[in-house]
């Protein structure tokens, strides 16, 4: 599914000018397989349904969510903030995500790669969910963050 970059009108695969306002469309579609790529590594960004004072009353203790078991702090200080909720809920995750990653790592060979690779991807959405909360964001972590473990 491709859009107009002038309109932003919806562009059927084959099609060499925009139906709505005439603007040559550039470059080839994008396969189904990027597609489902994007849409894997899509996050939602859900912080307009948090206040903003909750935001700023908790956004530095958040960092706390994504060092392991440490999460069990913000969660039990402030367990009636949904903003720390959200963040201990991807924290929980990735916790759970490094847990696995290290279990499949033990069985040699294709276990190893496999290992580092989710390993590398743990970093990277360890990062990102510190980068997210102390900025006061509530985005889910590419790949795992749509999982809910607490609500």
């Amino acid at each position: 599914m491709a859009f107009c970059t002038k309109c932003g009108s919806h562009i059927e695969n084959d099609v060499k000018f925009c139906p709505q306002c005439g603007a040559p469309v550039e470059g080839p579609a994008p396969s189904s397989t990027a597609e489902e790529l994007e849409r894997a590594l899509e996050t939602q960004d859900t912080t307009g349904g948090y206040s903003a004072q909750d935001i700023a009353d908790n956004k530095l203790l958040c960092i706390l969510c994504y060092f392991g078991l440490l999460l069990l702090i913000p969660l039990l200080v402030k367990k009636d903030s949904p903003f720390v909720r959200f963040h201990c809920n991807q924290g929980l995750v990735l916790f759970l995500f490094n847990i696995l990653a290290s279990i499949v790592s033990v069985i040699p060979f294709i276990g190893w790669l496999v290992g580092i690779v989710a390993s590398v991807a743990g970093v990277i959405f360890w990062v990102l969910g510190i980068v997210n909360a102390i900025n006061g964001r509530a985005k889910t972590l590419p790949l795992i963050g749509k999982i809910t473990l607490l609500k």
